[in-house]
């Protein structure tokens, strides 16, 4: 025969189940759900053909030009150096920086591995 008080023992617990379920609900109904958003879609909507022009020789030179233009970023960004003097310097300051670093870094490691060594030859 099952305990009689087993039901009476569950009540607070079958109770405390309800009220967090009924709050959990409520709370994902207040919530608007939004439907989700493909990264496709919003580019499909963005690149959408021009509409064809009449060809002239005039539109045909423009095209050259168009073709010629900046293939990437780092194209991009010779391009302003080359236009600007005074950037020439502050591009020419930041490799040489950076070769710094990695220079640096470098004798860092070895110094580090010389350590190393040291350690493992005064252990051993």
């Amino acid at each position: 025969m099952p305990p009689l008080n087993l039901a009476k023992k569950l009540k607070p617990a079958r109770k405390a189940w309800r009220s967090f379920t009924i709050k959990v609900k409520s709370k994902l109904e207040t919530l608007d759900v939004l439907n989700s958003i493909y990264i496709d879609q919003l580019l499909q909507s963005k690149h959408k053909e021009p509409p064809q022009e009449a060809e002239t020789s005039r539109r045909i030179g423009e095209e050259v030009e168009e073709s010629s233009g900046v293939y990437s970023i780092e194209d991009a960004r010779k391009a302003v150096i080359a236009k600007s003097p005074h950037l020439r310097g502050v591009d020419e300051r930041a490799d040489e920086f950076i070769y710094k670093f990695r220079e640096e870094r470098k004798l860092e490691k070895e110094r580090s591995d010389l350590d190393f060594q040291e350690m493992l030859a005064r252990s051993a």
